[in-house]
């Protein structure tokens, strides 16, 4: 039903560190997936390839080095055999149980047959000022077809929030997130031949200030191939989740993954006090 992709280069020793760490806690939660593993780099190789052979059991590992995050990523896209597919990024942090993981795939995929599931940032999309709108008095649904509830920005569920890409808290489409595989395939074939384009003069206009951008500027502020944030870059303001109005999307009420930036940050913060 799941399959995982990753396309990384891990030449910093505490990233390094991080992934090692983490790789155990991800392989016991996902040990049911195929995972398609791409290690964009020759820095600490062999070393990461035997953590993979070790705590992944089903797996497709690669040593691609071309410098093309996305038309890399869409290659192994373009392997995964299952309706689903999991992108994330090496630095993100399991903070969850098996039994957390299964839960939120019973409601989001078997329950809700959502198309987009949000991994990052869960703790900043689940705060009071983004899931208080909601209606006490309207009887929740097995499913989200009625219209009213629908309508709703973020509807709760017992594990997590519905929610429509029109009525999305991000703007953007987030990399880490488990997408119907498809939808993914189609998004990095739209994006690989626009990342060709000269993206240094185009500037944000009136149409992303109309979906929600506050400021001029440059229209993508990194366009680097290497990196995946090129790709959510595209991905933004009118192009981004205002674009698939109608697309079902779920955001776990728990945060399950935590990014190494956000983990590095808060104890930063907690040695400076």
């Amino acid at each position: 039903m799941i399959s995982v992709v990753q396309n990384f280069i891990c030449n910093n020793d505490e990233r390094l560190k991080v992934l090692l760490d983490n790789l155990p806690k991800l392989g016991e939660i996902f040990k049911d997936y195929t995972f398609y593993v791409n290690f964009n780099d020759t820095t600490n190789f062999e070393v990461v390839l035997d953590a993979y052979k070790k705590y992944i059991p089903d797996l497709y590992f690669y040593n691609e080095l071309k410098k093309d995050w996305a038309l890399v990523t869409l290659s192994l896209c373009e392997q995964v055999k299952t309706p689903y597919v999991i992108y994330l990024c090496e630095d993100q942090q399991v903070n969850m149980t098996k039994v957390d993981w299964d839960n939120i795939i019973k409601e989001a995929l078997l329950e809700q047959t959502v198309e987009y599931l949000l991994l990052t940032k869960i703790g900043k999309y689940t705060q009071s000022k983004f899931v208080q709108k909601h209606s006490t008095d309207i009887p929740l649904m097995p499913n989200i077809g009625n219209k009213h509830l629908w309508n709703r920005d973020m509807m709760p569920l017992t594990y997590g929030y519905l929610y429509r890409g029109g009525k999305s808290p991000h703007k953007r489409l987030s990399t880490d997130a488990l997408y119907k595989t498809s939808f993914l395939v189609d998004r990095l074939k739209e994006f690989v031949p626009r990342s060709r384009e000269d993206w240094t003069e185009k500037r944000i206009d009136w149409t992303d200030l109309n979906a929600g951008m506050k400021y001029f500027g440059p229209r993508i502020p990194f366009t680097d191939i290497q990196q995946p944030n090129f790709y959510e870059g595209y991905y933004d303001f009118h192009n981004g989740m205002k674009r698939f109005t109608d697309m079902k999307c779920y955001l776990p009420r728990k945060e399950i993954f935590i990014e190494y930036i956000d983990v590095l940050q808060k104890e930063e913060r907690f040695e400076n006090k």
